[in-house]
């Protein structure tokens, strides 16, 4: 395979998985032996390998935005790697009864596909401010099994103009759901 051919397959999956949430490329461009290096502290790689590792991934941080959009504003290729630098918009979905207006979340990223026989192999990014954010607002992680706690609300002053974010409320020093 080219650079050129590299560098469509790594915006391809992109675009079609995050902008298009379509899962079934996730088939076609990842191979069966996938690593996925970009993992929580508390997670081994040997846990994000493979394409049914990564489907059920995204339907987890599917469940917790309302949407995302993906931009690429920059790609790098060399030999069997693509740099990818992107701009991640996130919108969080919201349990507020009534809905509250819509938080977006901006990330930037630098992500690496290693492409071997027109599919990704491995993958590492620099997301890791989405993890921070899963955990500020209390999320469950997608990376960890659903029964593992939650970790622990962030703390807070009640006496503070805005104590909490993200429709978050003050109770025993911890910023919790309201």
């Amino acid at each position: 395979m080219t650079r050129k051919d590299n560098k469509h397959i790594s915006r391809c999956f992109i675009r079609k998985l995050w902008n298009e949430k379509n899962k079934h490329i996730i088939d076609e461009l990842i191979t069966d032996d996938y690593i996925d290096h970009t993992t929580p502290p508390y997670v081994s790689n040997e846990e994000l390998q493979g394409p049914e590792t990564f489907k059920r991934v995204f339907t987890a941080i599917q469940d917790v935005f309302f949407d995302i959009h993906v931009s690429i504003k920059d790609q790098i290729v060399e030999d069997d790697k693509v740099v990818t630098h992107a701009i991640w918009e996130c919108t969080l979905k919201s349990d507020d009864d009534p809905p509250v207006a819509a938080q977006v979340v901006t990330v930037r990223g630098i992500g690496i596909d290693r492409i071997d026989g027109g599919k990704i192999v491995e993958n590492w990014n620099t997301l890791d401010v989405l993890y921070r954010l899963i955990s500020q607002l209390e999320l469950a992680d997608p990376f960890i099994d659903p029964d593992t706690p939650i970790p622990p609300a962030i703390p807070c002053d009640p006496a503070a103009p805005r104590p909490c974010r993200f429709g978050r409320v003050c109770r025993n020093r911890r910023c919790v759901k309201a």
